[in-house]
């Protein structure tokens, strides 16, 4: 990562040798744990291969054919998870058997009525094939509905189970779904207390109906789960476009990445934003310039383009230029030419693009990491004017 640096700034790469003094003993034992599905893949960088560098590649491409075979059965299971051949059955699925729910209680109370019989499911005259008079619930109702709900909130018990395991995620989603199953719960308990308080049910009723409480659980329900993602967004990219120019960021967060450390708090990060194929991307090819053998270079250069780059792959990176991209290095690859060191320059720009993102939320939840990129800035900004001077 370091050559990195010293191609792309000249000043900060002095800058940047001047902090690491302090750091030379963990840059000696330098190591990246990719820690992606909770399970660490760890990349040792010893003295012993760093003077002999074949070693080092050829630990890299194996680390790299372990991480693609772990990853791909995770990710084909996530990406079916997230695809609309699950979502849109499961959808399907509970509008029909709501609708039919309804349909057939319905149709049943309508015969009866049909039969000189009261209705079964509304009090007075109502019904729920009933539409040109008003009705009030009765307790047969009530039991559909605690019924129903009991069912859906089996179902998201289940789901908050699950969600206690996983790792904190840095979009909130964790913290949204606690607060959604509390609020379901107490809307329900609500529709019950009033229903089953006689004063509730004649008085207040006629003025401001409390079935609309379920109204305004879906309003609370999408402003949560809409409206303030959204809010957020706006938020962290106005954020963003505070911070200093491209060049600079970057610079920052190369220097970053080039500690174990940060590097490993922002690779935790990433994961737990659910966005690390480009900091993984992004240490691959820094391994393939550090590559010295051609065979070695080769076999870094395919793992790049079939892990990240060829459209569909496992963790396909977030780039509309992607397709055209693979092509073209894979053609280079396949020629058998000699793979020179600025090959994948442009992904690893977009790599670094890619990840400013998450870098300004990481700072923006992080104090001390925020307070350590803007000792960082400071010393270098002093830096380039002593260099100007």
């Amino acid at each position: 990562m370091m050559e990195l640096i010293k191609k792309t700034n000249v000043a900060t790469n002095a800058q940047l040798e001047t902090l690491s003094k302090k750091d030379v003993i963990d840059e000696e034992e330098h190591e990246v744990r990719k820690n992606v599905d909770n399970s660490t893949v760890e990349h040792p960088i010893s003295i012993d291969q760093k003077t002999d560098p074949s070693n080092m590649d050829t630990k890299s491409i194996q680390t790299s054919d372990d991480m693609r075979s772990r990853f791909e059965k995770t990710m084909k299971i996530f990406s079916f998870v997230a695809s609309y051949k699950l979502i849109l059955p499961v959808y399907i699925t509970a509008a029909v058997f709501n609708f039919l729910l309804f349909v057939i209680l319905g149709g049943y109370e309508f015969s009866e009525m049909e039969k000189n019989n009261p209705p079964i499911f509304a009090r007075d005259q109502g019904g729920l094939f009933t539409f040109h008079t008003g009705c009030r619930s009765s307790w047969s109702v009530i039991y559909v509905l605690v019924s129903n709900v009991a069912i859906f909130l089996f179902l998201e018990i289940l789901a908050l189970i699950l969600v206690a395991f996983v790792d904190r995620d840095t979009w909130f989603i964790k913290r949204e779904v606690f607060i959604m199953v509390i609020i379901q719960i107490a809307t329900a308990a609500t529709f019950f207390i009033c229903f089953a308080v006689p004063i509730m049910s004649t008085l207040v009723d006629y003025i401001v109906p409390y079935g609309l409480v379920w109204i305004v659980e879906n309003c609370l329900e999408t402003f949560i789960n809409v409206t303030l993602p959204v809010l957020y967004a706006f938020i962290w990219d106005h954020r963003k476009t505070k911070i200093r120019q491209d060049l600079i960021n970057h610079t920052a967060l190369t220097y970053f990445l080039s500690k174990r450390k940060t590097f490993n708090t922002f690779l935790d990060f990433c994961r737990r934003s659910f966005c690390v194929e480009n900091i993984l991307c992004y240490e691959m090819i820094c391994l393939y310039k550090k590559s010295s053998t051609i065979k070695n270079r080769k076999k870094l250069a395919v793992n790049i383009c079939e892990t990240f780059l060829k459209p569909g792959a496992v963790l396909q990176l977030n780039w509309s230029n992607v397709s055209a991209i693979y092509q073209e290095i894979s053609c280079t690859v396949e020629s058998g030419v000699i793979l020179e060191q600025s090959l994948f320059d442009e992904v690893l720009f977009v790599c670094l693009t890619n990840m400013t993102d998450a870098f300004e939320r990481m700072k923006a939840q992080n104090a001390q990491v925020k307070s350590h990129i803007t000792e960082w800035m400071n010393s270098h900004d002093r830096s380039q004017q002593v260099l100007q001077v």
